[in-house]
């Protein structure tokens, strides 16, 4: 895992000029659904957040085997699967193929693949040599907006600021990771609280699904203000066994600032330790990219402090293995 954190600056360059199939369409697009699970769903979280002041048309999410009743022949449909044989995406897929919406595929294979090559979907092909979803994040998110903005439905630029993110993280890389390893000693062993603004959920669930996959260990997210109105009840007796982790944006409004002080005033008194990380990087994008790979490379230091194998999802492949056989004990494919 080490060599793939190590890359995704690299990741996000390259995905930026990843071959990318498109079947011209004159159907006009009116919304915008992206199915995916785990490593391959995260980045919808940020494609949405990133989008989310520049497109006119709504996005939606699905991380389940549903689809939502609206989507008809004017949605854009991306279906992100690093295998290619995602169990719930494939069946999204099926769905949404029989509602007639206009179709696109990010994947390095499998069934996924061969589907949209057979039907002529729109299609990015991502590397097939990374050895887990969530190390292929940085094709995943530029595949995504570059599909978006291939229909037109960006009034901005985005690629050029996520040119501007790879730059920084490079500049800034022996600093992130000496940053990621004194952080990491406050954090192993613990449970982590992580909060954000709303503009960075996506950085905080990306961080508690590292934490978990990388490094062995439990953490919840929440997201200000949001939090003020309910869980910061929850904090009222000392915990040495939590740590508060406040990720800080400079893009907070005042009132939002204001919050987020006093709510760290307020949780000091009772987490057994309290961080604040504060990122480097230009706008939305930039801020979300360089915490990725900081918050990344926390997750891998964590594991390395505990001595836990950093890719080992063994309970996630018994999941699998125990799903192959319906009630009947009729096999059925899962990956």
């Amino acid at each position: 895992m080490y060599k793939y954190i190590d890359q995704f600056p690299f990741h996000l360059k390259n995905g930026l000029s990843t071959i990318m199939t498109t079947p011209p369409s004159e159907t006009k697009i009116t919304n915008i659904v992206i199915a995916g699970m785990g490593g391959s769903g995260i980045g919808a979280e940020f494609t949405r957040k990133w989008i989310e002041k520049d497109c006119i048309i709504p996005l939606h999410i699905v991380k389940d085997y549903n689809i939502p009743a609206f989507v008809n022949k004017h949605t854009l449909f991306i279906a992100s699967s690093y295998s290619g044989n995602t169990e719930e995406t494939l069946e999204a897929v099926e769905q949404a193929e029989k509602s007639g919406a206009f179709m696109a595929v990010i994947t390095s294979g499998g069934q996924l693949m061969n589907k949209a090559k057979m039907n002529q979907w729109a299609f990015v092909q991502l590397p097939d040599n990374i050895p887990a979803p969530r190390a292929a994040l940085g094709y995943s998110v530029t595949a995504q907006i570059r599909l978006i903005q291939s229909f037109g439905l960006l009034k901005n630029n985005m690629t050029r600021q996520i040119r501007d993110a790879v730059s920084s993280i490079i500049y800034w890389k022996e600093e992130i990771q000496h940053q990621a390893q004194i952080i990491a000693g406050k954090i192993a062993g613990k449970i982590s609280a992580i909060y954000t603004s709303s503009d960075l959920e996506p950085v905080g669930l990306r961080f508690r699904q590292q934490i978990a996959e990388n490094g062995k260990s439990l953490a919840w997210h929440h997201v200000l203000p949001e939090m003020n109105h309910n869980e910061l009840v929850g904090w009222t007796s000392f915990n040495p066994n939590l740590v508060a982790i406040f990720i800080r944006s400079s893009d907070e409004s005042k009132r939002l600032q204001m919050r987020m002080n006093i709510t760290e005033d307020i949780i000091s008194q009772y987490a057994g330790n309290q961080i604040e990380i504060w990122p480097k990087g230009k706008g939305l994008i930039g801020e979300s990219l360089y915490l990725v790979h900081l918050l990344d490379w926390i997750s891998y230091y964590i594991a390395e402090i505990q001595g836990v194998d950093v890719m080992e999802i063994d309970v996630i492949n018994y999941l699998k293995e125990s799903l192959q056989y319906t009630l009947s004990g009729r096999a059925t494919k899962v990956a």
